[in-house]
């Protein structure tokens, strides 16, 4: 055996010739005696440590790691012992050991003081602005004699010596006499480019509009149905547009329009029941010369009634107008002898109905919603009007016609006219009041008459044009 338990051979001390010399210890007492002092010199720094902490001193250097040597297996259980290995133990602060509430205490430092100073830097200077703002004087509006808008400011074109700029010097505001004007679509570094007027070019020619109609779901598209075709007041070149009417007697689905002067069209659909939407295009050089459109039938309602006086009488050649909310095409109808009105295709939706011209109504208008495919408003009530007729002759008493009639009244109400052959020109619906007329003859001549009217009975305005 080469050493003594608990020793193995290769940790005996020896000599030059590889002799063991003096006595030696077992490794486990020398392992358990280094641990020992090393956990001994470990406590003294935590101490150390604590009385720093506690004494309000700051350490000047934080403890190691403690380097714990751990021993290897027992040689008395039959294996070879090997050099002890090292396991380092965490680095704790004193506050962590120590648990302190000194040593966990923030403490104010140069950094902190300098942050409150810059906050503070930042407050008075905000303030120093506010105050500034709030002392400074509006701005006036120019003086046309001074040529300041406030006190040392001079105004637009005008130097601070009092005289006006070159006119090559650079503006930077609008002249005070052009008034903005709105663009869209518009680069803002692209130049300003004048509006351009409408090349009546385009519009040189015949084109050729060609459609299909389709009925809406459930109903069967009907056999007999209209196409209505005419000029759109709302497109350019609609006083080039001409009116046609194709009607349809076998369920034709598709439809051509030839040999149309190009302008702005309306079309719409129409059959017992049914009618489409209008739909407005422009037939115009070089590329919309044949349009291609899709129109859908849609079910549509009759509407009806009837206006009386508050006596009942009924009410005579009074114009009625449905107009669609909130807004669209209105539709016009007129009251017959019984006071009786209709309107026809009319698509279900709410409606306006005016009484007389919406310019000037009769009464207030009522609203109307069509839901099925007949309504009906009843007798509607108009208040008694006056009525007004004017006469347009000759010194010797003969009729003028083709006489040019506007009347008016204090009141409301606004009528015009041709004169006819009796050289007349009947207004109905007036309110009771002074009715200013002004006449003008085809050769230019004009005349000027004034009638008051009331419910008795028509009024009589006679005007007499020289000969």
């Amino acid at each position: 055996m080469d050493g003594l338990p608990g020793q193995g051979p290769g940790n005996l001390p020896r000599d030059g010739n590889g002799a063991v010399v003096g006595p030696v210890r077992p490794f486990r007492e020398r392992s358990t005696r280094a641990r020992h002092m090393q956990s001994q010199r470990s406590t003294e720094r935590f101490e150390n440590a604590e009385r720093e902490s506690r004494a309000g001193v700051r350490p000047k250097s934080m403890p190691s790691a403690d380097l714990e040597p751990v021993a290897g297996p027992d040689p008395g259980a039959g294996l070879a012992p090997w050099p002890a290995r090292t396991v380092a133990k965490p680095r704790r602060f004193p506050s962590q050991v120590l648990g302190t509430a000194a040593a966990r205490a923030p403490r104010p430092g140069a950094r902190g003081r300098a942050a409150l100073l810059w906050i503070g830097l930042v407050a008075v200077a905000a303030l120093l602005g506010l105050a500034t703002f709030l002392a400074s004087p509006p701005r006036a509006a120019p003086d046309p004699e001074s040529g300041t808008t406030a006190p040392g400011r001079p105004a637009a074109g005008v130097n601070p010596t009092g005289a006006p700029e070159s006119a090559g010097g650079a503006r930077t505001e609008a002249p005070a006499d052009e008034p903005p004007v709105l663009e869209t679509a518009r680069s803002a570094r692209g130049p300003r480019q004048a509006p351009g007027s409408f090349d009546e070019r385009v519009l040189d020619g015949k084109g050729r509009i060609r459609g299909f109609v389709q009925a809406p779901a459930g109903v069967d598209f009907p056999l007999e149905w209209t196409l209505l075709v005419g000029p759109s007041p709302s497109m350019i070149g609609h006083e080039r547009a001409e009116s046609r009417t194709l009607s349809f007697q076998n369920g034709e689905r598709e439809f051509a329009l030839e040999d149309l002067p190009l302008g702005g069209y309306a079309l719409c659909a129409r059959a017992y029941g049914l009618a489409s939407l209008e739909q407005h295009l422009l037939l115009a050089k070089p590329g919309e010369t044949d349009v291609y459109v899709s129109m859908q039938f849609g079910i549509t309602a009759v509407v009806e009634g009837s206006v009386r006086l508050a006596d009942s009488a009924a009410v005579l050649g009074l114009e009625l107008s449905l107009e669609p909310r909130p807004a669209g095409v209105r539709q016009t109808a007129t009251s017959d002898l019984y006071g009786h009105f209709t309107f026809t295709d009319v698509r279900q939706g709410g409606y306006t109905l005016h009484f007389g011209s919406p310019e000037n109504p009769v009464r207030e208008a009522i609203e109307v919603n069509v839901v099925g495919p007949f309504e009906r408003l009843g007798d509607l009530t108009v208040p008694k009007m006056c009525e007004l007729v004017v006469r347009a002759q000759t010194e010797l008493g003969t009729p003028v016609r083709g006489v040019q009639i506007d009347g008016y009244g204090d009141h409301g109400g606004r009528f015009s006219g041709l004169t006819d052959e009796q050289g007349e020109v009947r207004a109905r619906f007036l309110p009771a009041g002074r009715i200013t007329v002004d006449a003008r003859s085809e050769d230019g001549r004009s005349r000027r008459g004034r009638k008051l009217v009331d419910d008795s009975g028509p009024g009589i305005l006679v005007l007499v044009f020289e000969q």
